[in-house]
């Protein structure tokens, strides 16, 4: 169960990107934009590390580190799933193991990610919408380019949606290569 291989994993061993409004970064507090860190509220540091999958004192209690998968249906391409999760990411897990290889915070969450902290939450949608993942020749950066490309979104989650570049998606081993593979978000 990709739930359960997620328990396992550090919260500060995860690989987590985020869109900070012009360009991909680690989901970590230091790289968050003002915006993002305001749509936090207080103790953004905090907050970070608990939806990277820590247990902070005073916030809510969670059964699993893995938000449910509502709506969106999981995608399976090149031995991955991915799948959006209403922890507020789109999740990549290798198909044969279950361990979650990334994930990936849009932006477009930050104004309702600060609510899965409270004690009193009550269920919301975030990254419900069910990827595509399309192999592909295209131009970026006006160059031609052969790749994978995943467009996701949030359905009932808010509006908007987000490119990922997941070209060899196990190839990924760092969080800042991940940034690198964040395409765009509108």
């Amino acid at each position: 169960s990709a739930a359960q291989q997620l328990q396992t994993k550090v919260w500060d061993q995860r690989l987590i990107a985020t869109f900070n409004g012009t360009t991909g970064v680690p989901f970590v507090e230091g790289n968050l934009s003002v915006p993002q860190k305001t749509a936090l509220g207080s103790d953004p540091g905090n907050k970070v590390k608990y939806l990277r999958g820590e247990a902070v004192s005073g916030y809510r209690y969670r059964s699993q580190k893995l938000g449910d998968i509502v709506n969106s249906a999981p995608v399976f391409l090149d031995d991955v799933i991915y799948a959006g999760g209403n922890d507020g990411m789109l999740h990549a897990f290798d198909a044969d193991t279950g361990v979650e290889i990334f994930a990936y915070v849009p932006n477009l969450v930050f104004g309702n990610l600060n609510l899965l902290t409270d004690p009193g939450y009550t269920h919301r949608f975030y990254v419900d919408l069910t990827p595509t993942v399309k192999k592909g020749t295209g131009i970026f950066g006006g160059t031609t380019v052969a790749g994978t490309l995943l467009v996701g979104g949030l359905r009932k989650g808010g509006k908007g949606y987000f490119g990922l570049n997941v070209t060899n998606p196990k190839s990924v081993t760092t969080e800042n290569e991940l940034a690198n593979r964040v395409r765009w978000e509108f």
